[in-house]
């Protein structure tokens, strides 16, 4: 019996695994076919230009102004590949949140080498280096060096803004994570598309595993019932039952949490 019933929780838990791939697949595929794609943005700031970083707050569009903003929503194309463009908007920018442009930076945070994340700055829509866990633009893909922090350049990066994690920060990349997810209907489709699917992991998750868990537990105490001298064995098989629970429904939110940071 012991054999059958673990047999059944390591079945939902593959199940799991397997979903949960198949919607990162999903998303990767998604983030794959949108790159380098830009909308058109109503924005009144006149020193707005191309590489700027644009923050959505309060219902409007504006320059980022402070480090690791939670609200940036993307970066203004020179040239897209690939836009849509609402020609109802008198005045408008095109604005990208995922693939390689052209981004405003200075070395406020220090020099900029290429592989390291860039982030928002107090420098008005001007990215530097990030050097802590939080809300991050993307990757250089250039370096930058100057020896004056307020002078600004222009360097090539791969935008694709989320939550970075550094190990000796997490809880306070957990309170960010949770933050995001709390405005991510005031994010980028991509962003909110990630927490959608994050939401939907840790839901089955949940489900399987109290379904099984209860399942299996009313399974264990009928046959109790039926067979006392059992009991030693049968109680063994519903502590396991609940250790493998838990291991299911601590690997469905670390899985749903990578979807988010990843």
């Amino acid at each position: 019996m012991k054999k059958i019933l673990s047999f059944k929780i390591f079945k939902n838990f593959l199940f799991l695994l397997i979903l949960s791939l198949s919607l990162k697949l999903a998303l990767s595929s998604v983030l794959a076919s949108t790159y380098d794609f830009a909308i058109s943005i109503p924005i009144l700031d006149p020193t707005v230009e191309e590489g700027s970083i644009v923050s959505y707050v309060e219902g409007e569009y504006i320059l980022s102004i402070e480090a690791y903003d939670t609200n940036m929503f993307g970066l203004v194309s020179g040239n897209p590949s690939l836009y849509l463009e609402d020609r109802n908007l008198e005045s408008y920018v095109l604005v990208g949140s995922k693939g390689e442009m052209d981004v405003r930076v200075s070395s406020k945070n220090g020099e900029i080498n290429r592989g390291d994340y860039l982030t928002s700055s107090e420098i008005p829509g001007v990215a530097q280096k990030a050097d802590k866990s939080g809300r991050v633009l993307g990757i250089a893909l250039e370096e930058y060096r100057s020896t004056d922090p307020n002078q600004v350049g222009l360097i090539a990066a791969y935008v694709d803004i989320k939550s970075h994690l550094k190990q000796e920060s997490l809880t306070e990349n957990l309170l960010t994570v949770i933050s995001d997810g709390l405005s991510s209907a005031f994010l980028t489709p991509l962003a909110s598309l990630r927490y959608i699917m994050a939401l939907i992991v840790t839901a089955i998750t949940f489900a399987i595993a109290f379904l099984s868990f209860s399942r299996l537990t009313s399974r264990g105490v009928e046959a109790l019932g039926r067979n006392p001298l059992a009991g030693s064995s049968i109680k063994s098989v519903i502590i396991f039952n609940f250790i493998l629970t838990f291991i299911i429904i601590a690997s469905g939110l670390a899985i749903a949490y990578l979807i988010l940071v990843l």
